[in-house]
């Protein structure tokens, strides 16, 4: 038994620290202090209170477990699709905007004129040609090879002359002949060039006809994965 006196009054304890009766200017209680319950009565007249504390951890059921692991499974699906949405609308904001800039129109090709000679080019040419097969200590017939060698400069400088530019000409020839086909609208010849032109670009695409002034083309749409390895390569390039 122990006596508390303080400013709200004297109160008397009776019984161990586990379970006890006090009484005194606020009523008689009764408390427990076994394990987690905690409980104080009021034994008076007045105003009956009981409180109560319990500390308890509950751990997740399994049906909860499942709940939590299918709304992430779908929180991973959702972020997916997404993902392969957004790479989709890049990939066709690409293709539909390729090539709206403007560009220079078509010209007909020009031929590279044939390379200047000169006479001392043929003079050595002429020297290698005579001395083939000459040791070095051929004097004789070195010297007089290196006289036909200037001897035939002149006639050798003439003759390749003529022949690079009857080469020129025919390819101008070549070249005027297949623009006058192309601006004419020829379909094997349009086909050949645009599909040439197509043969660097990202999306397949090959020309299968010409009808008068109109080319059909045929685009293959790249997918998702051609388009990021060809980007890959781009890069690595």
């Amino acid at each position: 038994m122990s006596v508390r006196i303080s400013t709200r009054g004297v109160r008397t304890f009776v019984g161990p620290r586990a379970a006890r009766i006090s009484v005194g200017s606020g009523g008689t209680r009764i408390s427990s202090g076994l394990g987690p319950l905690y409980a104080s009565s009021s034994m008076g007249g007045g105003r009956r209170r009981t409180s109560t504390t319990r500390s308890r951890t509950v751990a997740p059921s399994a049906a909860q477990l499942e709940r939590a692991r299918q709304q992430a499974e779908r929180a991973q699906q959702e972020a997916e699709r997404d993902a392969a949405i957004a790479q989709l609308q890049a990939l066709r904001h690409q293709t539909t905007s390729v090539h709206l800039q403007s560009f220079e129109p078509a010209r007909p090709p020009v031929v590279p004129g044939p390379p200047q000679l000169s006479l001392a080019w043929a003079l050595a040419e002429a020297q290698a040609h005579h001395l083939a097969g000459l040791g070095i200590f051929a004097r004789a017939e070195r010297a007089a090879a290196r006289r036909r060698a200037e001897e035939d400069a002149p006639a050798y400088l003439a003759a390749e002359e003529a022949r690079l530019h009857a080469v020129h000409s025919e390819l101008t020839a070549e070249a005027g002949q297949w623009w006058q086909t192309l601006v004419a609208n020829d379909e094997e010849t349009v086909c050949e060039a645009v599909n040439y032109a197509f043969s660097d670009n990202a999306a397949a695409g090959c020309a299968v006809g010409v009808d008068g002034d109109v080319l059909s083309v045929v685009i293959r749409q790249q997918d998702i994965d051609a388009e990021l390895a060809f980007q890959h390569h781009e890069q690595m390039a």
